[in-house]
């Protein structure tokens, strides 16, 4: 199996720490990855971690909470940051989800419009966009559905783009760049979520001039030129006393007057805010077409 490390200072942990809870004292957190492995080996990763007798298991996205439900009805399964579990039928009500799965809803698929919408503010002429994510087939559908709603109130064709591994995103941005693709969208999913990830991808936007939007607020802070989300940095991984702004970039009041953005920070509530790249802003790498 893969280890992975998960940050100790977390409010999280602090809050644990509280109640009582010490890791090494009285118990055990053990981190498991499963990124870059295929649907069979999920399953049976899923299969391992049931058979060790876990009090609980924290896991996201929906399509691991999905596997791990199939595995244990007994086991509490606890989702983090997991978007429309109703809706992708993880659990029957958010007041009463029943069984042995709970946790936190995260803003979810309604969010896939507005991105697309400031994307095109950007690019409005864009008329091709790559949707790359690693969606399993339930969230495939829904995905599908929100897509193609926007692609009919903005005018635009899209394709759905499934790396494996973090080499993938080469072929797949080189394929864009070739069949002239005029803007990506990154899915914040197991993969794209991962340092080395984060920055390939930020990477491959800037060589292939692909204005490119993600789910996750840490690809803006990376390079990315855009991303609109709620951030989980603050809820779950900030250090303690540190201080962050929602989406990853500081507010237009602390850029240099002469280096503000052209953007407006708008808001849907005041934990999603929309953040775009001081390297992009910089650089003026969106191009015209």
């Amino acid at each position: 199996m893969l280890s992975c490390q998960f940050p100790r200072d977390t409010p999280a942990v602090r809050r644990l720490s509280e109640l009582g809870w010490i890791e090494g004292q009285n118990f055990i957190f053990d981190c498991v990855s499963a990124a870059g492995r295929s649907s069979d080996q999920i399953k049976k990763l899923a299969h391992e971690l049931v058979a060790r007798h876990p009090d609980v298991i924290l896991t996201s996205p929906n399509s691991y909470v999905r596997v791990l439900k199939q595995e244990t009805l007994t086991i509490p399964i606890v989702m983090l940051m997991t978007p429309d579990p109703v809706g992708t039928g993880l659990v029957t009500n958010l007041a009463r989800p029943e069984g042995n799965v709970t946790g936190v809803a995260w803003f979810g698929y309604d969010l896939i419009s507005k991105r697309i919408e400031l994307l095109k503010q950007i690019v409005p002429s864009f008329s091709r966009l790559a949707f790359i994510g690693l969606a399993d087939q339930k969230n495939s559908q829904i995905v599908a559905e929100y897509l193609s709603a926007a692609a009919r109130s903005f005018g635009f064709e899209w394709r759905h783009f499934r790396p494996v591994v973090a080499t993938d995103y080469d072929a797949i941005f080189a394929h864009l760049a070739t069949e002239q693709f005029d803007g990506a969208y990154i899915q914040a999913d197991t993969l794209s979520v991962q340092a080395e990830s984060r920055m390939r991808i930020v990477q491959l936007t800037l060589r292939y001039m692909l204005p490119t939007i993600g789910e996750d607020a840490q690809l803006a802070r990376d390079g990315l030129l855009l991303s609109y989300a709620q951030d989980s940095l603050p809820a779950c991984c900030a250090p303690r006393n540190t201080s962050i702004n929602c989406c990853g970039v500081p507010s237009q009041e602390t850029f240099p007057s002469n280096r503000r953005p052209a953007f407006s920070y708008r808001s849907i509530s005041r934990p999603l805010k929309c953040s775009v790249s001081l390297c992009h802003l910089r650089s003026s790498l969106v191009p015209t077409r």
